[in-house]
């Protein structure tokens, strides 16, 4: 008889708290961790890492302007960039990320880098905590940006799994790479409108790109040799167009918690499922190739608090494939012309 808002209090010390959901007479189970309560707000985390002084080599900053500078740089000191702040990145910038170093900016970034002159932000010892933009004002733009070998943002308690994140923080990322990363998702965008056009991201040992209550384009992008989900899309309108896949530990393009989705010439190539649709999610299918891969399109009910799921497909071609499409009780497949 939980109440939202409502504080339990026990004298007991429980290792687990038992549930049943409204839709289900199962009753579910999760452990009970004592964790302190984590900084959340910008504030309470810049008095732990406030920003580095003006005097940098790295950065240079003028009235509420702070530009990263051209060259290799090996970051020394974790990087905090309060809000209301104008964020640009000249090409040809390189930031080291070592010894669990990160950057948090609550502001916009700009970073353009071109074809010989990318901007890197990358970690060599595997440690580098992340790269994380949180509730923007306005949308960041990444063009010419290569993000490689980065782990994830893990301060006092307060965990991320994305390597690079934009949570409530809207994007436009071009001609940019995510490479091997150490964490959950290689690319992670919460709550927000994103365009991820010509960019590439490859060996991660988790998922790809993971985006969660989020509207946006994926276009003309490749992704390589992801251990897990490829592309893993929750509670979000998405069109994945033009795009190739290859070699995917689980699923190529995972639809769920009433996603809509379009998924228009497309190549899958070596997973284990390639196109699923989940817990009331609805995808549309139309010119797509699938070779070498466990079952092409899967449709099914995961959590118990959604339902059924619903894939509709039309022109498409699966080569040398086990399973055509797999489905459970209610789900449904649709094959058009």
């Amino acid at each position: 008889n939980y109440t939202e808002g409502k504080k339990v209090i026990t004298k007991l010390k429980p290792e687990k708290l038992f549930y049943k959901t409204l839709k289900s007479d199962s009753i579910f189970s999760c452990e009970i961790i004592m964790w302190p309560r984590p900084f959340l707000s910008e504030n309470s985390i810049k008095a732990t890492n406030p920003l580095p002084n003006k005097n940098s080599k790295i950065y240079r900053i003028e009235d509420n302007k702070i530009t990263f500078l051209k060259g290799n740089h090996i970051v020394e000191k974790s990087i905090i960039i309060p809000k209301n702040m104008q964020v640009e990145f000249e090409a040809g910038t390189e930031l080291i990320f070592n010894k669990n170093r990160y950057l948090l900016s609550y502001s916009t970034v700009k970073m353009i880098g071109d074809k010989n002159n990318p901007i890197t932000i990358k970690s060599t010892d595997g440690t580098g905590s992340g790269f994380t933009i949180l509730q923007a004002n306005h949308t960041s733009k990444l063009e010419y940006v290569n993000f490689d070998g980065l782990n994830t943002f893990d301060n006092n308690n307060w965990t991320l799994t994305g390597a690079v994140t934009f949570y409530e923080s809207d994007v436009e990322i071009s001609h940019c790479s995510f490479s091997n990363n150490h964490c959950e998702d290689a690319l992670n965008i919460i709550r927000s409108k994103f365009r991820f056009k010509n960019s590439t991201i490859q060996n991660t040992p988790f998922d790809g790109f993971d985006a969660d209550f989020c509207t946006g384009r994926v276009i003309n992008c490749e992704f390589s040799n992801t251990q897990n989900d490829c592309l893993d899309f929750s509670g979000s309108n998405i069109e994945v167009l033009n795009s190739k896949i290859r070699n995917v530990g689980d699923k190529a393009i995972s639809c769920g918690e009433k996603s809509e989705i379009t998924i228009k010439e497309v190549e899958i190539e070596h997973a284990n499922t390639a196109i699923a649709s989940k817990d009331m999610s609805e995808v549309s299918v139309n010119e797509v190739v699938i070779e070498n891969c466990k079952t092409a399109f899967a449709s099914f009910q995961k959590k118990p608090e959604y339902g059924p799921a619903i894939i509709n497909i039309k022109n498409y071609k699966v080569i040398s494939t086990k399973n055509l499409s797999s489905t459970d009780n209610k789900s449904r497949i649709t094959f058009k012309n």
